[in-house]
């Protein structure tokens, strides 16, 4: 049997009763500091005067007081009753293994809702075998809740050295726009000499305020092999992404992998263009592989990978 729902006018009187209080709360001050000066109002009450408007201030200013308790206190108590009945819920619900992953994932509140990224590949003309690999990447990291939290690293970018004959890889721009005309963000970029990448790292930590947006603008390019891969990571949530596939020679083809978790928008998806729904957690990356034709050709002939 279907469960019948509260009208609608009900919802709306239990959200704004606090207010109503609140205005009732301010009244009965008010008629405390005007009740000496009606002398008919005194005459209502069977107690000495002084002692009637002691009581009525004393009632106005307690419901006042109880009207901002329940605005500053409850909302937060509320936040934090949900979010232990979830822990509680799902702790029992799930494998013992599996609970601190729950609790990892639900503690994930900095998520990129918007992701543009732009990968190009332009062949070399005085080198055959290798590819300018260009990257560029357009995204928006918001805090999804009421507490200051830290961005969960201290590099917001980088690209691998591969000690190539054409040059080592560049991080042409690292930078992160706030809103309210506050001062942009720009990391120091510099080699990594323990795991061999140029770093774009933040020289302090990255505070986003509660459901603050930043703009987060990354460039930069490597030289890699004609058929080759790249994967790229992400340290926060990932909403629906974009990506742009730029291949300049018809003798190069690609293909995109993504997690299960993506699916691909066959309306909007076009000639290199990906628009992906669904969500990616922290370290789960997109992987973009390219070729030359002619050399899948020649090795599905050698190998008989077209039998």
């Amino acid at each position: 049997m279907a469960k019948s729902e509260p009208p609608k006018w009900s919802w709306a009187w239990l959200k704004w009763q606090r207010w109503v209080w609140g205005l009732l709360g301010v009244a009965l001050i008010r008629l405390s500091q005007l009740l000496p000066s009606y002398h008919w109002l005194q005459s209502w009450f069977r107690i000495a005067p002084e002692e009637c408007r002691q009581l009525i201030e004393t009632l106005g200013v307690s419901i006042v007081i109880a009207v901002v308790l329940s605005v500053i206190v409850d909302y937060r108590f509320k936040q934090d009753l949900v979010k232990n009945a979830f822990h509680a819920a799902f702790g029992y619900m799930l494998p013992k293994h599996l609970e601190s992953e729950m609790q990892w994932v639900y503690g994930q509140t900095i998520a990129a809702t918007y992701n543009h990224l732009e990968f190009t590949i332009e062949p070399l003309l005085d080198d055959p075998g290798s590819v300018k690999f260009s990257l560029k990447t357009r995204r928006e990291l918001t805090n999804h809740s009421n507490d200051r939290v830290c961005y969960p690293a201290d590099v917001l970018f980088d690209l691998e050295e591969w000690c190539h004959r054409q040059g080592p890889s560049v991080i042409e721009k690292a930078e992160v726009r706030r809103r309210n005309d506050r001062p942009r963000i720009n990391p120091k970029i510099g080699f990594n000499n323990t795991n061999r990448r140029w770093e774009a790292k933040l020289v302090d930590e990255l505070w986003l305020e509660a459901n603050e947006t930043v703009v987060v603008l990354c460039d930069g390019y490597e030289f890699r092999a004609v058929n080759d891969h790249y994967t790229m990571v992400f340290r926060t949530t990932v909403v629906d992404p974009k990506l742009e596939v730029t291949i300049l020679s018809p003798e190069i083809d690609h293909a995109l992998h993504h997690s299960d978790r993506l699916e691909e928008d066959q309306r909007e998806n076009r000639g290199g263009y990906y628009s992906l729904k669904g969500t990616l957690l922290p370290y789960q990356g997109i992987e973009i592989r390219w070729w030359r034709k002619v050399d899948l050709v020649q090795e599905a002939k050698t190998c008989d990978l077209g039998q």
